[in-house]
């Protein structure tokens, strides 16, 4: 059975490395395999490069303690991109987005992050 799930329920603008607030974290525990998509809608700034990482986590408790990436998109410099990661079990419970990189000349990205969970 496939599921569909947003982790982010609108584009999202950023100028600065950061990653969504906790509370925002999704529950995937009841997948056992998730494939989703980065879209990039517009990238700003002079040679600006970004990479959006995926971190999941048992519990939501903490912002930075017990998070472990768990996949990465490939490197987004233009916007009008989409990148995909697909994760099989072990991903942990919640998961949620992070800026990781954000390089170039006063850089800007505005993103989305939608897939789809599979279930046995």
């Amino acid at each position: 059975m496939v599921e569909p799930i947003m982790l982010t329920d609108q584009p999202i603008r950023m100028t600065a490395t950061g990653r969504q607030e906790r509370y925002l974290a999704i529950d995937v525990g009841h997948f056992r395999g998730l494939d989703l998509q980065l879209l990039v809608t517009a990238m700003e700034g002079t040679n600006p490069i970004a990479t959006v990482k995926l971190i999941g986590a048992m519990d939501t408790d903490a912002d930075t303690e017990g998070w472990s990436d768990v996949g990465v998109f490939a490197p987004v410099s233009a916007g009008s991109t989409t990148r995909v990661c697909t994760l099989e079990q072990g991903f942990f419970r919640f998961l949620r987005w992070e800026l990781s990189s954000l390089t170039g000349t006063s850089p800007v990205v505005t993103f989305m992050i939608w897939g789809r969970g599979h279930r046995d």
